[in-house]
């Protein structure tokens, strides 16, 4: 349960940084 937990805190943190990086591309290209 615990590594179930960790594999999703993984994943949503990874999306959270690649939206980021997705963002920021599109405020620079603007």
């Amino acid at each position: 349960m615990i590594a179930l937990f960790d594999l999703v805190r993984e994943v949503l943190l990874a999306g959270a940084i690649h939206g980021v990086e997705h963002a920021f591309e599109l405020f620079e290209s603007s």
